[in-house]
């Protein structure tokens, strides 16, 4: 089990997280198929279709204080 988790040669004692970010730490739908109460942080494009995300709370200031 441990060797199908090896991402790349490390040194030793450092760690790697892995995160799970769909519907974890962000929620993302297509335009109109949000929720009533959806409030996106940010829209963008894919392939000429408009995606509105939502982060969690606090998220930004957790990612930049792991990182």
């Amino acid at each position: 089990m441990m060797k199908s988790l090896e991402l790349g040669k490390q040194k030793q004692g450092q760690k790697t997280l892995i995160l799970d970010m769909d519907e974890t730490l962000i929620a993302a739908k297509f335009e109109g198929k949000e929720p009533k109460h959806f409030k996106r942080t940010f829209s963008f494009d894919f392939s000429g279709t408009k995606i509105h995300v939502r982060t969690r709370p606090y998220l930004e200031e957790a990612l930049e204080k792991l990182s």
